[in-house]
C-alpha cells in the first residue's frame, strides 16, 4: 500500500505538468513596408521599391483598388500586408491589409 501512494504522488505532479497549458501571445499579423512608387499598371497592382529591393503590390479589395488610383510614381507609400512575401520577382506581399501614403 505504501508503494502505491509512493507511486501515485510520484506520478501526480508529472500529470499536472502536463496538463498545464500556458497561453500564447497571439502572433503579429501584420507587417510593414515602406517604399517609393515607381510604376502604376490598370490591373489593379503597382510596383514600389523598397529597403528589400522591387516589389509588386497587388490587392483584391475596391476600397484598396480606390487607393492605388489616388496614387502617382513618387508617392511615399506604407504597406500593410500578412507578413508572407510571395519569393518571385519582383516580390508580392501576401494579402495587402491597407495602404498609407506618407
Amino acid at each position: 500500500m505504501k508503494k502505491l501512494l509512493i507511486f501515485v504522488f510520484a506520478l501526480l505532479p508529472l500529470l499536472m505538468g502536463c496538463a498545464y497549458q500556458k497561453e500564447e501571445e497571439p502572433l503579429s499579423t501584420s507587417a510593414i513596408i515602406d517604399g517609393t512608387v515607381t510604376e502604376i499598371f490598370d490591373d489593379e497592382r503597382f510596383n514600389m521599391s523598397s529597403g528589400l529591393g522591387t516589389l509588386s503590390i497587388r490587392v483584391n479589395s475596391s476600397e484598396l483598388q480606390e487607393k492605388i488610383d489616388e496614387l502617382e510614381v513618387g508617392d511615399e507609400v506604407r504597406i500593410y500586408y500578412s507578413g508572407l512575401l510571395i519569393e518571385t520577382y519582383p516580390a508580392q506581399p501576401h494579402h495587402v491589409t491597407n495602404i498609407r501614403r506618407k
